[in-house]
């Protein structure tokens, strides 16, 4: 009888035992199925935008005031690091007329150079204010360790940068892919040829001089020299011919019938910030803009341009480091009946209308 009661106890020990293994494991296997998740990375706090002291009022609209800080001036105080007689500089031309955008992207540019980062982001935040905010690549050209510094990070124009910067890299690698797997059939000519092009605004093709001696072939191509103009002399430049190597620009934003993570290819100039371009695989189709295309580029960005055109700047270069081939050709008759052609890199005058 006392070892049947043993033998019933040790089989309900072990059965206990069992349902202990049992309830364990299933723990451990809910475990594994249900990893504990990481704590929420806390984000730091946006500090909101303080005044900005421009040290007095803005003077009355209308009223013409001379620039205190010309460029001669600027360019001797920041070469001798004056920053504060630069950034006062620049807070009086922008007293004069509060509403030059412009004018209070060169006190931002300033205030950047001399470390006053604090104070760059309260006009940052003044232009926002004022209705006329910073393009994005203005803030994008500025000073790297401005844009890493903590007074930049944690404001809410550093918020709003790291936001558009995300997309426009983003937008960047999309046209960055575009161009590398581009048929041939959606590119231009390479070199694209602008034949009777004058590549310049008010560029006149009449009487010229030359300004240094110059060797007049007799073809583009051929090498074959048929005279020798010595310089101040005059003669008739007929036509030209523009040869470049077409340069990629990436669509950032959405704009006409441009769209974002597109490539569109800058060929020759034309003056005023306009160029013959090739889209889709045509050449100057309507885009639907306002304005010449350079007036688009990040490159040289400034705040004029957003003021008429919201954020303007969503054109970058593709290629900024690359030399791309870019040269002018020119017809030229001399006073002995001779024609030929030179590539012309500066060796003559009278060309510009408007000079």
């Amino acid at each position: 009888m006392t070892r049947s009661i043993n033998l019933l106890t040790a089989l309900c020990i072990l059965g206990l035992a069992g349902c202990t293994r049992t309830e364990d494991d299933a723990a451990r296997h809910e475990s594994r199925e249900q990893p504990k998740l990481p704590p929420q990375t806390q984000q730091a706090p946006v500090r909101p935008p303080a005044p900005f002291d421009l040290g007095g009022p803005c003077g009355s609209p209308g009223v013409s005031r001379g620039l205190a800080l010309t460029g001669r001036r600027e360019e001797e105080l920041r070469k001798n690091e004056r920053w504060d007689e630069l950034i006062d500089g620049a807070k009086q031309d922008v007293r004069s007329n509060c509403s030059i955008p412009f004018r209070w992207q060169k006190l931002f540019t300033v205030l950047v150079s001399g470390h006053r980062y604090e104070d760059a982001v309260k006009v940052a935040a003044e232009t926002t204010r004022r209705g006329f905010p910073f393009p994005h690549a203005v803030l994008a050209n500025a000073d790297a360790a401005f844009l890493a510094s903590d007074a930049f990070k944690l404001s809410e124009i550093g918020t709003a940068y790291a936001i558009r910067e995300s997309e426009d890299r983003q937008n960047l690698r999309l046209a960055e892919e575009r161009l590398s797997k581009m048929e041939p059939k959606y590119r231009p000519a390479n070199p694209y040829r602008s034949i009777g092009a004058c590549p310049f605004e008010c560029c006149t093709y009449r009487e010229w001089t030359t300004k240094s001696a110059v060797r007049l072939q007799d073809a583009i191509d051929s090498g074959t020299i048929i005279a020798d103009i010595p310089a101040r002399t005059r003669v008739q430049a007929s036509t030209g011919e523009v040869r470049v190597e077409p340069r990629p620009y990436a669509v950032l934003a959405n704009h006409g019938v441009l769209k974002a993570g597109e490539v569109i290819f800058f060929l020759d100039n034309l003056g005023e910030g306009h160029v013959n371009y090739w889209y889709e695989g045509k050449l100057n189709p309507d885009l639907g803009l306002d304005d010449g295309l350079f007036s688009y580029t990040t490159k040289g960005c400034n705040a004029n341009a957003a003021s008429r055109w919201g954020d303007p700047c969503w054109l970058h270069e593709l290629q900024p480091d690359k030399t791309f081939l870019n040269e002018w050709w020119v017809s030229i008759r001399t006073s002995n009946g001779k024609v030929g052609w030179v590539l012309n890199t500066g060796q003559f005058e009278n060309a510009d209308a408007c000079g």
